[in-house]
């Protein structure tokens, strides 16, 4: 008996919830249709000012009401003082007695515009504006942590798949393309070449490494592809997909193959000098550093071939008498 007695009590309480959310709903649309606006929301504990509920209604982009109601009929209404039009399509409200906000997010983005207001029952004074934008912030995160050689804040963000769900930026495309990509690298190159003027090579390949790694996980963010499993081809398919140009990522792939033939990594900086002669097969400078890394690990004739091709680079370029002793030497 007291099950059935529970059972019924709860099943009324159902009912009732229902009720009353069909009843919000109601007095929003009848709040909005009063108006001829996009959409009402009911603004909760706000004062009544002799009404029996007090409304927020969206009319358009430029145009917000506060409205108080009684029954069907418009009591008062006062208009927001905006400093930022609204984008009317989704706005939404947040009342916390005296205080109002409006979040606005902004088409194809997941930034939201802020706008804070106090209601007193006879004046609505605006009070500020911020903005909020969790999908910058999150990718912003990834790349700080790069930047800052942060293995730990990272590895949440790289361990997780995006293609499960694990990691959510709102309108990716409107976020991730070539700029920032353009702009990540260079970050990570700033940074990687202050630890190589210190003399630390290898901590400035790892910084360099680590943002590359970055924008294959962003990449896939976007694309939901799973990436090459080989370094440096898993980056550049990154940034191809992403439509960069060679130009904003040679140069950082160049020095970052240079950071391991100084931290005596040759074997691994020849694939790295050899992926940027393929994006970039007249870059001089790669064609020395190749040729360096082949000589160090006992390839002479292949390296033979790079430091000709370099000094014939070099002499087109009236740069001639740039180029180091050992090249002729290594000819002769």
């Amino acid at each position: 008996m007291r099950r059935i007695n529970k059972l019924f009590i709860c099943a009324s309480m159902t009912v009732m919830l229902l009720a009353a959310v069909v009843r919000a709903q109601d007095d929003e649309a009848a709040a909005a249709s009063a108006l001829g606006g996009e959409s009402a929301e009911l603004c909760v504990k706000a004062p009544l000012r002799g009404a029996a509920k007090v409304f927020v209604v969206v009319r358009e982009n430029d145009d917000v009401q506060l409205v108080g109601m009684k029954e069907r009929a418009v009591l008062w209404k006062r208009s927001f003082p905006l400093r930022e039009d609204v984008n009317k399509a989704k706005t939404y409200v947040e009342c916390k007695g005296r205080t109002v906000e409006l979040h606005s997010q902004l088409p194809f983005s997941a930034a939201e515009v802020i706008q804070t207001f106090s209601w007193d029952g006879r004046r609505l004074t605006y009070r500020g504006t911020r903005h909020e934008d969790p999908s910058a912030e999150f990718i912003e995160e990834m790349i700080r942590a790069a930047e800052a050689g942060d293995t730990k804040a990272l590895s949440r963000f790289l361990s997780n798949d995006p293609a499960e769900g694990e990691v959510t930026v709102m309108y990716p495309y409107a976020y991730i393309g070539s700029e920032l990509f353009a702009s990540a690298i260079k970050r990570a190159h700033t940074a990687a070449t202050r630890l190589f003027r210190l003399g630390r090579s290898r901590d400035a390949a790892l910084r360099l490494s680590l943002m590359f790694d970055v924008t294959v996980q962003l990449n896939r963010i976007v694309s939901a592809e799973e990436p090459l499993r080989k370094r440096p081809d898993a980056w550049i398919q990154a940034w191809k997909d992403r439509e960069m140009s060679a130009g904003d990522y040679v140069y950082a792939l160049n020095d970052y193959g240079y950071f391991l033939q100084q931290s005596g990594e040759n074997e691994e900086a020849v694939n790295v000098f050899a992926s940027v002669l393929a994006s970039e097969p007249a870059r001089a400078v790669t064609h020395l550093n190749l040729a360096d890394s082949l000589w160090a690990l006992n390839k002479k004739a292949e390296a033979r071939t790079h430091y000709k091709t370099y000094q014939q680079l070099m002499a087109a370029a009236k740069r001639g008498a740039e180029i180091p002793a050992r090249v002729r030497e290594r000819l002769s």
